[in-house]
């Protein structure tokens, strides 16, 4: 969760699951080694970022397939994505009936129904938007990258094939740490929830968890300042970093 003040945005909150953050109180630590899962709900989270902040978001960035219409196959976003990034390694996935299936239905109607308005290539004026945000091609831009990053915890033995797995996690954290250093530069504060993350976590994938909720906030802070490209039509649109 990010605070944006004039020009300056300010990480307010970070965990390593929804649970933990619905779980947080002002002034509470986090529960980085929470193994607590959780499905996404929408009414929870507002109320939890109520409860930190003292109002809803004006904004809400969400890495999942999200449309005006029912998705069944690949769309336009999907495909414009592609053919950007692509060659870079950061084509998107296919999303399906099943994926994001009922679950991203709900919560998309159910942010909806709090008034958060779905922002497409047809623009829609709101004090409450929703976006869709996709994380490798943001990061390739921030980075200055002409490669989608390295910073997948589960893929780290095709990343570097020929190294031990301590040299393959000591690779690892060196990206994670560029990561947060570049972020710092965004959101104040973003370095050392990382950090204190990459520490603390039970699992490198609780951290890596974060690292992406924290680069979807700063498309969320991009898409505020308008300083995004979105890609897509006028049902469902992709909003990457310019």
């Amino acid at each position: 969760m990010v605070e944006v003040v004039g020009r300056r945005a300010v990480l307010l909150a970070a965990a390593p699951s929804y649970a933990a953050f619905c779980e947080l109180k002002q002034d509470a630590k986090v529960d980085w080694r929470s193994r607590k899962g959780s499905r996404l709900e929408a009414e929870e989270i507002l109320e939890a970022t109520v409860r930190l902040s003292g109002r809803l978001p004006d904004l809400i960035a969400v890495d999942m397939p999200l449309s005006t219409e029912p998705i069944s196959r690949r769309r336009a976003a999907d495909d414009l994505v592609s053919s950007a990034f692509g060659a870079m390694g950061a084509g998107t996935h296919s999303p399906s009936v099943e994926r994001p299936g009922a679950h991203g239905r709900n919560l998309q109607r159910a942010f909806e129904k709090q008034g958060y308005v779905l922002q497409t290539m047809r623009r829609q004026t709101s004090a409450k938007q929703l976006i869709e945000v996709y994380p490798h091609p943001a990061l390739i831009h921030l980075c200055r990258s002409d490669r989608r990053l390295p910073y997948k915890a589960s893929k780290c033995s095709q990343y570097w094939p020929g190294m031990t797995a301590s040299e393959r996690k000591e690779s690892l954290l060196r990206v994670w740490r560029e990561i947060a250093e570049r972020l710092e530069h965004e959101i104040a504060g973003a370095q050392s929830a990382i950090s204190e993350a990459i520490r603390s976590c039970r699992s490198k994938k609780a951290a890596e968890d974060v690292i992406d909720a924290i680069v979807c906030a700063w498309v969320g802070v991009c898409f505020l300042k308008g300083s995004v490209t979105g890609f897509g039509d006028s049902a469902a649109a992709i909003w990457i970093p310019a």
